[in-house]
């Protein structure tokens, strides 16, 4: 009987509400104002979300395909990829995916990353970007953080901005969690994957309820073809022309985050 409503509900908000109250900035006005948003609280111009990845348990899957759901922490989940803006509402959700497959993975296969690229390749001057950490590629429109030892004192200081800023998105999934404990890390959905990934949106839907209003088309809630995930779960399996893309975007990004440092230090000057 639970089970039963369970299907019906999430469905409900899945098809009728999750298009109103989870958004990604489309218009010009939206992105000017979520980029707005962003700048007066961190003091990080350009900056439209913060993505990351976090595991929802599962029971364990068919045989077949249960090794593709035990992520690197030993259990089996689901790897769900979240953004959201500078009030913690959830911007764009993709919650297909099976625990081993890695963040960047997700991201470069989402209708995100396909967004955002296309909002890049639009005006490749108009600053766009959203912030990741170390297990997302860096691109013109995705910036991470410097990596080694020995920065220079802007990327230090680049550094600090970045590792504060993503804070929040670590909020956002903290809140969101706490609000629906059945996908806490100690709880475990009984349900098959693509259940799963619908009650994981819901509660996406039902947290930016509590928050405003919105409308959305860019989240992958569509069944996913789990074989195709399977047999093509690392990005070195991407087609040459993706990696070439990949290389290419890469040194763009790398230019693009040494000019965002050179600017972060400078305001830090200033202020």
């Amino acid at each position: 009987m639970i089970s039963r409503y369970v299907n019906k509900y999430t469905d409900i908000i899945s098809s009728h509400l999750a298009p109103r109250f989870i958004k990604f900035p489309q218009t010009q006005a939206e992105i000017d104002a979520t980029k707005l948003r962003f700048e007066a609280q961190f003091n990080v111009p350009g900056l439209l979300s913060i993505v990351d990845g976090t595991h929802v348990a599962i029971s364990a899957m068919s045989r077949e395909v249960e090794h593709a759901f035990v992520n690197r922490k030993g259990f089996h989940s689901i790897n769900v990829q979240i953004a959201c803006d500078a009030r913690m509402v959830i911007t764009n959700i993709n919650a297909r995916y099976p625990g081993s497959t890695h963040d960047s993975f997700i991201f470069l296969a989402s209708r995100l990353y396909t967004f955002l690229r296309n909002l890049y390749e639009r005006d490749p001057h108009d600053l766009n970007i959203i912030i990741g950490d170390y297990g997302y590629p860096l691109l013109p429109f995705l910036m991470t953080p410097f990596e080694g030892d020995n920065l220079t004192m802007n990327q230090t200081i680049y550094n600090d901005l970045v590792v504060s800023t993503r804070t929040l998105i670590e909020r956002t999934i903290g809140l969101l969690k706490t609000r629906f404990r059945c996908i806490m890390g100690e709880r475990q959905l009984r349900y098959h994957q693509t259940k799963v990934s619908k009650i994981v949106h819901a509660c996406a839907t039902l947290h930016n309820f509590l928050i405003l209003n919105g409308f959305d088309i860019f989240n992958d809630i569509d069944p996913l073809d789990l074989a195709a995930v399977v047999n093509n779960n690392q990005i070195g399996n991407l087609n040459v022309n993706a990696n070439l893309n990949l290389v290419a975007n890469r040194m763009s990004g790398e230019h693009r985050r040494n000019q965002l440092a050179n600017e972060l230090a400078l305001r830090m000057q200033i202020n």
